[in-house]
């Protein structure tokens, strides 16, 4: 649904999520980065842009046809954006959500993923916008995908049948990629319950660490696996239930619904041929505005909040904590 206002919109940071992962793609197929996804939703105009590179900022004014400026003091003197998009590091997102809230007021914010590097820090950020009576927002964004709602639709009405075990291979670190997975069995199967280290893993970099683990949700179980990103990156999802088998990979999401074995009457299989479930990730960055848009009007949505991006970094902490002891 269209909104007769249109949110002006700022991003902090024009990297690869910020702008350049759909820089050089078809805009009526692809839409992966925050400018492009702003740049096309009815809903949102996009003023400025924001980071310290002259040539990414040069590269934005030409794209999208407004300033962009080297540090956000500028931008928000020059500026008094109703959005927010913070699209810098990490270890960044608290002092920025800091500045923006002491010298504007916004409607909303949306950081990238992980909401922050600490717990303290990703507190201090839940804290602040709620305080200031800000929208706060994280971009994981396989939650807003149609795909992973429908299925959250398929378990809420019982096709697919819980309990349901799992497996989910990651690779970069299990915080840093790991965390999309995390979340995303959160919405799928509802809240953490405990976890079991099965190998400790080894190290990914200075802040990360990539254990093997099986997580107990309050719908099910899942083990997550780490693959090794110096060969290549790898994301899968299998999930197992009484009612059949789903499998979100690199060519996409199907599902195997149980059914009568063709020789054995007494059996139960699954059919070679799954049924497809189109995820929309082509245009994964585009959803998520979308319900960002929806949530902003007071809709329901399964665009991710500071706080459950709060729970999932506590919960996924926690985790290292006891890979640790």
């Amino acid at each position: 649904m269209t909104s007769l206002h249109k949110y002006s919109t700022m991003i902090v940071g024009l990297g690869q999520i910020g702008m350049g992962y759909d820089l050089h793609l078809d805009a009526n197929d692809y839409i992966y980065s925050h400018a492009r996804a702003f740049s096309h939703h009815p809903d949102f105009n996009l003023v400025c842009g924001v980071d310290p590179s002259p040539e990414r900022r040069s590269i934005f004014s030409a794209q999208y046809g407004c300033p962009a400026f080297a540090t956000l003091d500028e931008a928000l003197a020059a500026h008094s954006p109703e959005i927010v998009t913070i699209a810098t590091p990490t270890a960044e997102h608290a002092s920025e959500v800091r500045k923006v809230l002491n010298l504007s007021k916004p409607k909303a914010i949306i950081c990238e993923k992980p909401i922050a590097t600490t717990i303290q820090d990703a507190q201090s950020l839940v804290e602040m916008c709620s305080k200031a009576n800000v929208g706060l927002y994280v971009n994981y964004i396989r939650r807003s995908a149609p795909g992973a709602i429908a299925v959250k639709g398929m378990i809420d009405r019982c096709e697919i049948g819980t309990p349901i075990r799992g497996v989910i291979w990651y690779s970069k670190g299990f915080i840093h990629n790991g965390s999309h997975f995390f979340n995303l069995a959160e919405f799928w199967l509802g809240k953490f319950k405990q976890a079991h280290i099965i190998d400790r893993g080894r190290d990914y970099g200075n802040l990360d660490a990539e254990p093997e683990v099986k997580v107990i949700f309050a719908q099910g179980e899942v083990v997550f696996i780490p693959a090794w990103e110096e060969n290549f990156s790898h994301y899968t999802v299998e999930l197992i239930s009484s009612s059949g088998r789903l499998y979100w990979g690199q060519s996409g999401m199907s599902w195997q619904k149980r059914a009568d074995d063709p020789i054995i009457k007494s059996k139960k299989t699954l059919p070679d041929i799954a049924q497809k479930i189109p995820t929309g990730m082509e245009r994964y960055q585009w959803h998520v505005v979308d319900q960002l848009s929806q949530a902003l009007t007071g809709e329901k949505t399964s665009i991710c909040t500071g706080q459950q991006a709060f729970d999932t970094l506590s919960n996924m902490t926690g985790i290292l904590e006891m890979r640790n002891t």
